[in-house]
């Protein structure tokens, strides 16, 4: 195998859990705005931004460059950011089922 691949294969998962979140919570508030109105929008935004940050800190172009994949979000605090964004969608679609249902 060759070297340095590693981090360019990390980077790319990074990417693609980032904009696969992003990708869920605009689903999700499309799903839960009859339900929750702007509460759904604000949730959606706010999981945007905490993937979005992940994309920023872990394909930016300072990443890309250096090779560097720990950037601002080092430490386990991107996947705290993924963490937070999964459950908050989690908490406003089942919000939205128990006031629909």
């Amino acid at each position: 195998m060759t070297e340095g691949l590693q981090a360019e294969r990390t980077a790319l998962a990074w990417q693609r859990t980032g904009l696969s979140l992003i990708g869920a919570a605009l689903v999700m508030a499309r799903l839960a705005f009859d339900s929750l109105g702007a509460l759904a929008v604000v949730g959606a935004a706010t999981s945007i931004a905490l993937s979005g940050a992940v994309l920023h800190a872990k394909m930016g172009h300072r990443a890309r460059r250096t090779g560097v994949v720990d950037g601002v979000l080092g430490g386990g605090r991107a996947a705290a950011c993924i963490t937070a964004s999964v459950v908050l969608m989690t908490t406003i679609e089942a919000a939205a089922l128990i006031i629909k249902g």
